[in-house]
């Protein structure tokens, strides 16, 4: 894999999965195990493929979370879920930019701004 994507790639993309997937453990700590995550270190492409399944179950998660909770959560607390909601939506895009899933018109400033939005370091 290294060989198609470039070896700092590949290194960028498993610190920032290292990182996302101790972001994603604290959050499924904070939902009392209503989110699961989980992440496969077996190899290069496992790695990938489980954390971008795991951005999209934090997504859905995220989301359900926030459609209920607009009818009896503060608005300063629904803002703040729907920044984090959008920042984790710029994350994936991002990742599946770097990946050649997709097409992402995500920037540098943004990407980092969505990763800080999301205490990822």
């Amino acid at each position: 894999m290294s060989t198609a994507m470039g070896t700092p790639a590949v290194a960028a993309i498993e610190a920032a999965g290292g990182a996302l997937s101790v972001s994603l453990s604290a959050f499924a700590t904070q939902t009392n195990g209503s989110l699961t995550v989980s992440y496969d270190n077996t190899d290069a492409k496992t790695r990938i493929d489980t954390l971008l399944v795991d951005l999209n179950n934090a997504a859905v998660a995220l989301r359900a979370g926030l459609v209920a909770a607009q009818q009896t959560v503060t608005n300063s607390v629904v803002n703040t879920a729907i920044t984090t909601f959008n920042a984790l939506l710029t994350v994936i895009d991002a990742f599946e930019g770097m990946l050649g899933i997709s097409l992402t018109s995500v920037s540098g400033t943004q990407e980092a701004t969505a990763l800080s939005t999301l205490a990822v370091k």
